[in-house]
């Protein structure tokens, strides 16, 4: 059996199965700036059962020959898939596709968010913890996003939306042994590509030239929009939405949208400037063929000896096709080694915006949620605009959401309606437009945990609002207005926990069909600035335990339609401060111990032990009248300051 080798080679690779295990007999594969990479190996072996498990997500080597004939050009990768394919004069064939670690996050999805983090945050984070090798070489500032959700969404789906969002383009930066993802954000991040930065045109290429050639070249321009529009309402702010406009080349052509994204003020300016600069820079694209094999998408190279002097000026590569045959390991015939690329690049001065190409996740219809808090022992934990936050069911991490809007059924300047969810209810969180990061609460329900009022169905017409006192207030502790609908025994129940303030400004009508029945426990006090009506057309009856004061400032009138009695246990004194006349129809009666004197039609009568006029002896004396003034009531709360006045 022959001995077969890939020493000295033009192409090669380097697997964990061991050197010239495979032996690499062509490839091809297309590199894009944005885009992870992907190469497609032809191979044999001599092996006709190799484990193929050995090589996926293992590191791959792919060896070009550069044209000095001596160093190779290096791009390493991660092994996607490998086939064993037919077997034919005693070796195997084997078929392996390579890419970047970036491109195992298309088989991770996830649901989670990120609360007050730029986005290279975030991606530091995501690329951590898939063990990929990164560097940052970003130039501009990032804002926070309060809430940026990956919901049902691929790591790389994530990534790419949020970097295509921000302006963040991407290259590779390849070593014998790793292959490095560069972010950049400016043209200034922009290096010359390795080995031949400055590349000839030439129509005709020869074999064995000291340096490789671009062959064909087309240049072409064309229409694009120059003109971007976003607008975007904030709650926080006026009701006037905020607005920002950047413009190009053909600013009569625009492109307007809403919502312009959260962020406001410089933060949307950035984002305007970076769609215009996404829609600008394939106004002016160049494609071609070539052999240059150091071409590197996110590198830039210097077009020299074109026929248009125009056009001879520096380019940034964004996407290279390979394809490159080696010897036939199977043919006694050595084949020349063949390679070509198709490129396609863009003048370097330009900035390049990634174009717009992952999907945001949509959110249809609604979820529900767990009200939360930041602060232990909380019950009600909103914000100034009565905003609460969730735990989601979705959310593994377990963490507490931003900040949420709550839908109220009357919103308007320092009134309305408002009832905070509490910590532990269930609500329903609808999502605006379906976007995951703009959540709104529209509603809340009930569940095993936190159960209705009153036992269902027994209770099935009853309807109430009926509250819980906090913090660490029981069942039996509750403010409520409910009501029983059930026909023949309606009610309209009301109670208050501790207090119960009504303030009318005007008029207040009561009407009581039946009886009117009123417990007080304590005290009542009762002031009226004017006059006091009472009528009652039956019987009127009252007790009194204590003292009875009556202090009336004008004139008295008590009229009887027929017997009025008075009875003193001890003592009565009536006493005029000018006149008192005591009068009766029939009869009058001063009755003592010692006798009586009577006045009646057949005369006046004096009886008594004895009798004494003008005899000396002294009148008796009461104690006088010193009715108390009653105690003044507390006024109804106002409303203002949420305590008694």
């Amino acid at each position: 059996m022959p001995e077969y080798t890939q020493t000295d080679r033009p192409i090669k690779v380097k697997t964990p199965l061991g050197e010239d295990v495979l032996l690499l007999e062509r490839f091809d594969g297309k590199e894009a700036i944005s885009q992870p990479f992907e190469f497609h190996l032809h191979m044999v072996s001599t092996q006709k059962a190799l484990d193929l498990s050995q090589l996926i997500n293992q590191s791959i080597t792919l060896y070009l020959r550069l044209p000095d004939n001596t160093n190779y050009r290096c791009i390493n990768g991660k092994c996607r898939s490998a086939r064993q394919l037919e077997l034919d004069m005693g070796l195997t064939t084997y078929q392996l596709e390579m890419t970047s670690w970036l491109w195992f996050l298309t088989q991770r999805t996830n649901c989670r968010f990120f609360l007050d983090k730029t986005v290279p945050e975030i991606l530091e984070t995501i690329f951590g913890e898939h063990g990929g090798t990164f560097t940052m070489a970003l130039s501009r500032g990032y804002e926070k996003r309060k809430y940026c959700v990956q919901f049902r969404e691929t790591d790389f789906n994530f990534v790419s939306r949020l970097m295509e969002e921000e302006g963040i383009s991407y290259y590779w930066q390849q070593s014998e042994s790793s292959h490095t993802m560069v972010l950049m954000d400016a043209p200034s991040s922009v290096k010359p590509c390795p080995v031949q930065s400055t590349v000839k045109f030439a129509h005709q290429v020869y074999i064995d030239e000291p340096e490789d050639f671009i062959h064909t070249l087309d240049f072409e321009r064309s229409y694009r929009t120059g003109k971007v529009f976003l607008a975007e309402f904030d709650f926080t702010q006026q009701y006037d939405p905020f607005t920002t406009n950047v413009s190009g080349k053909y600013s009569e052509s625009e492109k307007y949208d809403f919502p312009g994204y959260k962020w406001n003020g410089p933060g949307m300016d950035k984002l305007a400037r970076d769609w215009l600069e996404m829609e600008e820079w394939p106004e002016n694209l160049v494609r071609g063929h070539s052999t240059v094999r150091s071409f590197t998408p996110g590198y830039k190279f210097t077009l020299a000896e074109h026929f248009n002097a125009a056009i001879n000026q520096s380019y940034l590569l964004l996407a290279v096709y390979h394809r490159a045959e080696g010897s036939n390991f199977r043919s006694e015939l050595e084949e020349p080694f063949r390679y070509t690329n198709t490129y396609e690049a863009m003048p370097s001065a330009i900035p390049y915006r990634p174009p717009r190409l992952a999907i945001k996740p949509t959110i249809k219809g609604t979820q529900t949620a767990i009200v939360v808090t930041d602060v232990a022992g909380e019950e009600i934990y909103p914000d100034k605009y009565g905003r609460v936050k969730v735990m989601f069911h979705w959310d593994r991490e377990r963490k507490n959401s931003c900040w949420i809007r709550v839908s109220q059924s009357w919103a308007g300047h320092k009134w309305g309606w408002i009832t905070i969810p509490r910590v532990g209810q269930e609500v329903v969180v609808s999502y605006m437009e379906g976007d995951p990061d703009r959540p709104l609460i529209t509603g809340r329900v009930y569940d095993e945990m936190q159960q209705v009022p009153y036992t269902l169905p027994d209770h099935k017409t009853v309807s109430t609002w009926k509250s819980r006192s906090s913090k660490q207030g029981g069942e039996s502790n509750y403010n409520e207005i409910r009501m029983e609908d059930l026909k023949g025994s309606e009610q309209l129940f009301i109670h208050a926990e501790f207090q119960r303030d009504d303030r009318t400004k005007q008029e207040m009508r009561e009407y009581v069909g039946g009886s009117r029945h009123l417990m007080v426990k304590q005290d009542q006090r009762e002031d009226i600035t004017a006059n006091k009506h009472l009528k009652v057309g039956g019987d009127q009856k009252e007790k009194i335990g204590g003292n009875y004061s009556l202090n009336v400032g004008g004139n008295q009138q008590n009229k009887v339609g027929q017997n009025a009695a008075l009875e003193a246990g001890m003592e009565i004194h009536i006493k005029a401060g000018m006149k008192l006349i005591l009068e009766a129809g029939m009869q009058a009666t001063l009755k003592g111990p010692g006798g009586f004197v009577d006045v009646s039609p057949a005369g006046v009568t004096i009886q008594g032990t004895m009798v004494l006029i003008n005899s000396g002896g002294s009148a008796g004396s009461g104690k006088g009248c010193s009715p108390e003034d009653p105690t003044a009531p507390d006024q109804a709360d106002d409303g203002t300051k949420f305590t008694k006045m």
